[in-house]
């Protein structure tokens, strides 16, 4: 029996991307081998979220994180809070709370996982203290997240240079793709070639919908919402294109938008005269987007603006779930291309309008197949193969 110490700060935020997946992955990981104590803030917390752990709850300072907004709003935050404020507000207790339990040997290991970056600098600190076995977990990249570039390069330097140390110092570094390793590999060399691993996002096996209409209709759908940044222009543009050419197709094609988008998609969707063809349905209940994964034909995925993108986007976890073919935008860079290559999906460049209109037009009129993609593909997150490759990763650690 193992007892690890996990720092997940947003454990108990439902609404938070990393605090369900930390949910997700925890949950699954057998009793009768782990005793987990997970060490988490108290900030959001959404009601009863989170029963059923072992759970150290640590409130953090209010009164750092109203002084961060107040920098933040001022544009010196980087110069007062790198790599974010939790490490101010939030680590400082964590340490004094625990370091006589690690000091003691109550734990196996300790597990830290950003986001926060700075709850990695709890392990930092915990690791030369005390040389407690350390796994450093990242669901998204630091120092290279083009979310978080701070405009000074002296902060900028700082901020590497943290990153680095968790590089150097930690046993055990795990990433959620590929693409991220070989980020890593390049910058930091031999010096982390063999202990840092993917280890995948798992998927929620839950039920699978069926499908409950007989529509003759070809259903594409992109089930999550479209933002600046992220946005299906391209995408709008060729259904424009095929539906100049080819007016029946407004009765022969449905693209479902599960989620909210941009007031420019919606623009163009009106513009073009695509009312018709385009359902948005705004934002809905995970439940309620059931229905729209069982319908649909076609899944629609699409990259970030990024043109080197190490995210790996979450929406494909259902998407590959339901076993249904993908139509993906990607950048040249990118895991979402990585993915659907990989899965035998249909891959197309960002910005290729007349690709992706032709490759339309032969699914309409029956001269492309669609069901050529991998259907096991799911398989490689699902929970007994994610936890399967944990096990084996930390038994290596901790023999």
């Amino acid at each position: 029996m193992l007892n690890p110490l996990i720092i997940a700060y947003p454990f108990l935020h439902e609404s938070d991307a990393c605090g369900r997946i930390e949910q997700q992955f925890f949950s699954r990981l057998p009793q009768e081998n782990f005793a987990s104590t997970i060490v988490c803030s108290e900030l959001r917390c959404d009601g009863k979220y989170g029963e059923g752990f072992n759970k150290i709850v640590i409130p953090e300072s209010k009164l750092i994180y109203n002084l961060f907004r107040v920098a933040n709003r001022l544009k010196i935050s980087d110069y007062l809070f790198l790599p974010d404020y939790q490490k101010l507000a939030w680590n400082s207790k964590v340490l004094s709370q625990l370091e006589n339990e690690v000091k003691s040997g109550k734990y196996d290991y300790v597990h830290t996982i950003n986001m926060p970056c700075s709850s990695h600098l709890i392990g930092l600190e915990l690791k030369k203290k005390y040389g407690i076995p350390w796994v450093a977990q990242f669901y998204d990249p630091w120092y290279n997240n083009p979310y978080r570039q701070q405009q000074r390069s002296i902060v900028h330097s700082r901020d590497a240079k943290y990153e680095k140390e968790v590089a150097i110092n930690a046993d055990l570094i795990l990433h959620s793709n590929q693409l991220m390793i070989d980020d890593w590999s390049q910058t930091y060399g031999e010096i982390i070639n063999n202990k840092i691993f993917v280890l995948p996002y798992i998927i929620d096996e839950r039920e699978i919908c069926t499908r409950t209409d007989d529509s003759d209709f070809l259903t594409i759908s992109h089930i999550g919402n479209l933002m600046r940044g992220r946005n299906s222009v391209v995408f709008i543009k060729a259904v424009a294109k095929l539906v100049s050419q080819y007016s029946d197709l407004q009765n022969r094609l449905r693209v479902n938008y599960v989620g909210t988008i941009t007031e420019a998609e919606e623009a163009l969707i009106r513009q073009e005269g695509l009312d018709g063809v385009f359902n948005i349905t705004g934002r809905i209940t995970d439940v309620e987007c059931n229905k729209y994964f069982a319908e649909s034909d076609v899944f629609l995925a699409i990259d970030t603006e990024h043109l080197h993108n190490v995210f790996f986007p979450s929406k494909l976890l259902n998407y590959f779930y339901y076993q249904k073919p993908i139509i993906g935008l990607c950048q040249k860079e990118s895991v979402l291309r990585m993915e659907l290559k990989a899965s035998n999906n249909f891959v197309f460049d960002y910005d290729d309008v007349d690709g992706l209109a032709e490759f339309l037009m032969e699914v309409v009129n029956g001269k492309r197949k669609l069901a050529v993609n991998d259907k096991s593909y799911w398989e490689k997150f699902s929970a007994k193969t994610v936890i399967g490759q944990y096990m084996k990763l930390i038994k290596n650690l901790c023999i």
